[in-house]
């Protein structure tokens, strides 16, 4: 399964539940790589993160750097490799 297509899953399962996904392309914009994929917003003012990879896939040596700062100011991060991962992470995230 391509990353694309995780990525097309799960963005459409989180609209399902009712989150604001934010792709990081337009975080990016802001002159910054290496941001997590999407920034998930929840209806209770919670926000987190996700950085989808496909299994064995590591995150670059900026991506880990940006899941550090971002982790060191209180926001979470969760690196994704399926659908399965994403129902988790929401599922932390919610309870």
């Amino acid at each position: 399964m391509s990353e694309a297509s995780i990525q097309r899953s799960s963005v459409a399962w989180l609209r399902s539940q009712g989150c604001l996904c934010i792709k990081q392309s337009i975080v990016g914009a802001m002159g910054t790589k290496g941001w997590p994929d999407y920034l998930v917003v929840l209806k209770d003012r919670k926000v987190f993160w996700i950085e989808f990879k496909v299994p064995g896939a590591k995150l670059t040596e900026l991506q880990a750097q940006r899941v550090t700062e971002l982790e060191d100011r209180w926001h979470r991060v969760y690196v994704c490799r399926s659908l399965g991962d994403v129902k988790a992470a929401y599922e932390e995230e919610t309870t």
